[in-house]
Formats: C-alpha cells, structure tokens, sequence
C-alpha cells in the first residue's frame, strides 16, 4: 500500500519555503517534503519526483 503523498516519475508544482543543511530547497505537497537542488525561497517550481523515502522526496 502506498501511503505518500507523491508517487514516483509524477510531476508537481510546488514552492520552496526553506532550505536543507546542505543548501536543497524544501518545498511540501500535502505537507510531504520534497527536496528540490538549484532553488531559491518563494520560488514555484514544477519537479518530477525521481526517489521516493519514507518521509520526504526528491
């Protein structure tokens, strides 16, 4: 049973509202983190999930 938010290869919009220690943005669709590279805060950003963990994404 798959009980994230995301799904794997799925594309979603989302904006970057803080940062990772080592400089990813994070941004959350349905309050799951999504860790986004090359980003800065308050950007929109479209991403295409390509891993998958218990609780964030990337």
């Amino acid at each position: 049973m798959n009980d994230k938010p995301v799904r794997l290869e799925e594309d979603y919009e989302l904006i970057v509202n803080n940062y990772s220690h080592q400089g990813e943005g994070i941004g959350r669709v349905n309050n799951f983190a999504v860790f986004v590279p090359g980003t800065i805060l308050g950007e929109k950003v479209k991403v295409k999930i390509t891993e998958v963990k218990k609780n964030f994404a990337r």
